[in-house]
């Protein structure tokens, strides 16, 4: 009798593990394609407007279940403020956006985590203490404090960039100096602290370099929220290692 229980027990458990992996194959292989994604383009595209503070353009949404549940977005264009100049502060043809479990649950749809991969990201400097990243953390700032009109907090996502390039630029002018092979990350730690950390390859468009033999710079920061960008306290800690001497004396002066 006992043996004949635990047969009937086991069956009863393995029964419930394959009707589990079924509903999950169905929810994985058939749920997306039934979700109309692009009715809510709009929606995704505006969370993510909301999220940096920026008009932000995009070509097409596909949903996504597994690993995690997000969107596969194509042709991103985050777009510059016009005191900075008119070229997209950041532009990537593959990102993916993550959502917030917890906040899904509770009825709100939320980016929890923002990944672009092969993205060029322009830091511009219109005068002394003027970067064009300070309204995106001006509003990362406020949305940290309270969302208008519910009070709750809205932190920044997580921010994370891989393979990508980073132009420098003095007002309009493009600078020839830019980070290649570039791992960027940006994330709040608490509300109203920010933490980076970026590592790349320095060179040059005006020269000819062995890209190999400039080095690579690492660098993590820390800054704390205040009205202006420049006014945040900052830690900073660079790196520059395996360089070569030559090429960094042509690196530094063409």
């Amino acid at each position: 009798m006992t043996d004949g229980a635990g047969g009937k027990e086991r069956l009863r458990k393995g029964l419930r593990i394959a009707l589990a992996t079924v509903a999950v194959l169905v929810l994985v292989l058939v749920v997306p394609p039934l979700i109309s994604v692009s009715r809510f383009k709009t929606q995704i595209t505006q969370l993510i407007s909301q999220s940096l503070g920026r008009p932000v353009r995009l070509s097409s949404v596909q949903a996504h279940i597994l690993p995690w549940p997000g969107f596969e977005i194509s042709d991103l264009s985050v777009a510059e403020d016009p005191a900075y100049g008119a070229e997209p502060v950041l532009h990537a043809n593959k990102v993916t956006a993550s959502i917030r479990l917890l906040a899904l649950f509770r009825g709100r749809v939320e980016i929890g985590k923002i990944d672009v991969d092969e993205a060029s990201l322009n830091l511009v400097r219109a005068g002394p203490g003027r970067w064009n990243l300070d309204s995106i953390f001006r509003t990362a700032a406020a949305q940290t404090a309270s969302s208008p009109g519910t009070g709750r907090v809205v932190p920044l996502p997580y921010l994370e960039a891989t393979d990508s390039r980073i132009n420098f630029k003095n007002g309009v002018e493009k600078l020839p100096f830019s980070l290649v092979n570039a791992d960027l990350s940006l994330w709040q730690e608490n509300p109203g602290e920010w933490h980076i950390r970026l590592r790349g390859q320095p060179a040059r468009t005006d020269v000819s370099l062995h890209q190999e033999e400039t080095g690579v710079v690492r660098v993590e920061a820390s800054m704390r929220r205040a009205p202006a960008l420049r006014q945040m306290p900052l830690h900073l800690d660079i790196d520059w290692r395996e360089a070569q001497l030559g090429q960094l004396a042509r690196l530094v002066t063409g």
